[in-house]
């Protein structure tokens, strides 16, 4: 990624991932908070790899990208994260079925596991234990044949089924009838 498109997202996502420095210790940086989420979100390496690269805590990692996401959606989302127009998403459609020769597709949707730290309470902690064996929330996206995201949504506790999460937001496709 070049450095002025890193500063650029960096500057539209400080106000949201920027924190004071407190008597017990030093905030973590916009820019190393930024990287971190871009570089887990972008090559997807685990909490420790991340944590070694950028120098900060397993637990400040997980804070991080659960800030950091929702950063994103709130600051960048609405300008960049839209649903395509129809005149859009048939071109999206003919590239679908030029690479797989599937007719028809308008996006490839996929989630993923957020690994955190396990909630204090037993009750609540439970919700978000997920089927893989630690507690995390839900990231699901939708991306166009390029692989830009149509549609990000994180957040849903790890022990949400696949059929909630993808029933948590409706994607009208053309017509309010047609939901995916």
């Amino acid at each position: 990624m070049p450095k002025s498109t890193f500063d650029f997202i960096v500057s539209r996502l400080a106000s949201q991932v920027c924190r004071q420095d407190t008597k017990y210790r030093k905030a973590v940086p916009p820019d190393v908070k930024v990287g971190a989420v871009i570089h887990r979100l972008v090559i997807g390496h685990n909490y420790f790899h991340v944590c070694d690269r950028f120098g900060i805590g397993e637990s400040t990692v997980q804070e991080i990208m659960r800030e950091g996401v929702e950063a994103i959606i709130v600051e960048l989302g609405p300008e960049y994260l839209k649903w395509p127009s129809t005149s859009e998403m048939i071109k999206v459609s003919n590239g679908f079925q030029l690479r797989s020769g599937l007719p028809n597709v308008q996006g490839a949707i996929d989630g993923t596991f957020i690994r955190i730290k396990a909630p204090p309470s037993k009750e609540v902690a439970i919700d978000y234990y997920n089927r893989k064996g630690y507690h995390a929330i839900v990231l699901k996206v939708i991306n166009d044949t390029d692989g830009c995201f149509l549609d990000i949504s994180c957040g849903m506790p790890g022990s949400t089924n696949d059929k909630r999460v993808l029933r948590n937001r409706s994607f009208l496709l053309g017509s309010p009838e047609v939901i995916c």
